[in-house]
């Protein structure tokens, strides 16, 4: 990937990631000078060409310049016999810098949604109860979590665990641990029901032979 899509502005995840990237303000500026002449057309830029429109001196432009290509961000190619300068690897890194986030974002919002419907639960269970949970209560709802158990999959073995008169975790853990393999039985049993009908019908055709037989 060598590109930032339209919607991600190079600009805006320059500035955004610079300081992680360890890019000095002086080299900052630098970049932002090289992607506007070369956005302009100058597809050979050099510290030369930068210090007739910057501030700085060449012999501090040409150390920046080494800098920014020993650290991978910017490179000078050879594209059909005509040298060109270019962002790409810092492109590509800014890219990278964004990607990381992204996924580190959604991780915390799926975090936050599953830390959402355990604050859910443990409500349900305190009114059911008519007290606060203990702390070995509720890390018992967390660990139903952790095993993967869904909120509705919860709520429905407190729910049949009261209509049963039990009202410690224990006895609803062990509702929902049988609600669980139920469902994973089911699940796993719309093939082997399948199965077990073939099986069936097997064994009557071979049972009615012998009938057939043992009347003959």
């Amino acid at each position: 990937m060598n590109r930032i899509p339209a919607a991600l502005d190079f600009h805006f995840l320059l500035l955004e990631y610079y300081k992680r990237l360890l890019i000095k303000e002086d080299e900052l500026a630098v970049l932002f000078m090289l992607d506007h002449l070369i956005l302009q057309g100058n597809e050979f830029v050099t510290p030369e060409m930068l210090a007739l429109v910057m501030n700085f001196p060449s012999e501090t432009l040409d150390a920046i310049f080494v800098r920014l290509i020993n650290r991978g961000l910017l490179e000078y190619k050879n594209d059909k016999g005509t040298m060109k300068t270019t962002l790409n690897p810092l492109r590509n890194r800014l890219m990278l810098e964004f990607q990381i986030d992204y996924e580190k974002s959604k991780e915390r919002g799926e975090d936050m949604e599953i830390q959402g419907e355990i604050e859910k639960v443990y409500q349900r269970f305190q009114v059911e109860f008519g007290r606060n949970l203990s702390p070995l209560e509720m890390q018992t709802i967390q660990t139903w979590f952790e095993y993967g158990y869904s909120a509705a999959l919860i709520l429905d073995g407190l729910d049949t665990a009261l209509k049963k008169n039990k009202r410690t975790i224990r006895a609803i853990d062990k509702v929902i641990l049988q609600k669980a393999i139920e469902i994973e039985r089911r699940d796993e049993g719309v093939s082997a029901h399948s199965d077990d009908k073939r099986r069936s019908f097997t064994h009557l055709v071979e049972q009615t032979k012998l009938d057939l037989e043992d009347n003959d």
